[in-house]
């Protein structure tokens, strides 16, 4: 058994395609020069260099990269569809920021926060199901962007720094990752993904990995939680939390075309369903009573399964009301292990 969590909070569409979402095609737009356009006003046809930032030849540590770098990094508030919520984002130019599809689906106008407060109007104008990202653009400038880590120079083991803005609190968070293995393209050898050996939360979505010079990694994407030996009453198991990140190569052809996009695209309110409250779906109804009783793995599935803002969504993300803070997998809080009474 292999749960696979969009790490976004509004919005999850499920990669291994068992929630029952409706696939979303590639939508780009491209610009045209109207006669008599200002020029200074007309979209770059292509991304600038990062920001230039002194980075030691030692690299930095995990608390460096949040201060030289956590000012690309936005916190995405999105309301739309009748629920409102967020995930994360970083900034490729002083007016573009990268996120996931599935963070800004809902809301293609959303709000883009940066570290210190400051509140830009964003306008998605360009977003794909797969990869699963989007690019918005905000008409103040950006004080500091990022620029992308070859995937082909990565290594197993070296060391990562995801930055986000997880709910509840949607706080400016820091989290110490490494790169574990990498997904690769079967056709041509692209190392297109990243499974890391680490932990990120509900909101990260959207948000980078960066390696200790301040590179891109990759976008903090998807969760796969594995429930391993230790559930199956195994000794010596154990559940395994792999975060799943896009790299450059899988995102890096849709980006550039998306660069060159004005129009601001509509959002879509296709949910995965429309129940709200115990009793409206029988499905969602037992994985409520599987969570009550005490499985993790039921917690997790009716989180993710069920529409956000709904009742179902709140016992799950609650870990059936154990967990009041709504932080971390239910399966992480309890090892994979069956939860007492709350």
């Amino acid at each position: 058994m292999v749960v696979l969590f969009a790490v976004g909070v509004v919005w999850r569409l499920s990669a291994s395609g068992d929630g029952g979402e409706a696939a979303l095609p590639a939508t780009t737009t491209t610009a045209v020069d109207e006669p008599g356009e200002d020029p200074a006003a007309a979209v770059p046809t292509s991304l600038p260099p990062p920001s230039e930032v002194a980075i030691p030849p030692e690299g930095l540590d995990a608390a460096g990269v949040a201060a030289a770098f956590g000012d690309a990094v936005l916190r995405i508030d999105v309301d739309g569809c009748g629920v409102s919520g967020g995930g994360s984002g970083f900034a490729v130019g002083p007016h573009h920021v990268v996120t996931n599809q599935h963070v800004a689906v809902i809301d293609t106008t959303p709000l883009v926060v940066s570290r210190d407060g400051t509140v830009r109007e964003g306008r998605v104008v360009g977003m794909v199901a797969d990869p699963d990202v989007a690019l918005v653009v905000v008409d103040e400038p950006l004080p500091l962007w990022l620029g992308w880590a070859d995937p082909a120079d990565l290594t197993e083991g070296q060391p990562l720094v995801a930055l986000g803005y997880p709910l509840p609190a949607a706080d400016f968070t820091v989290t110490s990752l490494a790169v574990a293995s990498f997904d690769v393209d079967v056709d041509d050898g692209r190392r297109v993904g990243i499974r890391a050996d680490g932990r990120i939360d509900r909101g990260n979505s959207g948000g980078p990995s960066l390696t200790l010079d301040g590179r891109v990694a990759g976008i903090n994407t998807a969760v796969n939680i594995n429930p391993g030996g230790q559930a199956a009453g195994i000794l010596g198991g154990g559940v395994q939390i792999v975060p799943l990140i896009q790299t450059r190569a899988a995102v890096g052809e849709q980006l550039d075309q998306l660069v060159l996009s004005t129009e601001v695209l509509d959002p879509s309110c296709a949910a995965p369903t429309e129940a709200s409250a115990y009793g409206d779906s029988p499905v969602l109804d037992q994985l409520w009573d599987q969570c009550q009783a005490g499985d993790p793995f039921a917690c997790d599935d009716l989180y993710k399964q069920s529409r956000a803002g709904s009742e179902y969504e709140q016992f799950g993300a609650t870990c059936g009301g154990r967990a009041l803070d709504g932080r971390g997998y239910c399966v992480q809080r309890s090892g994979g292990l069956p939860m007492a009474p709350p």
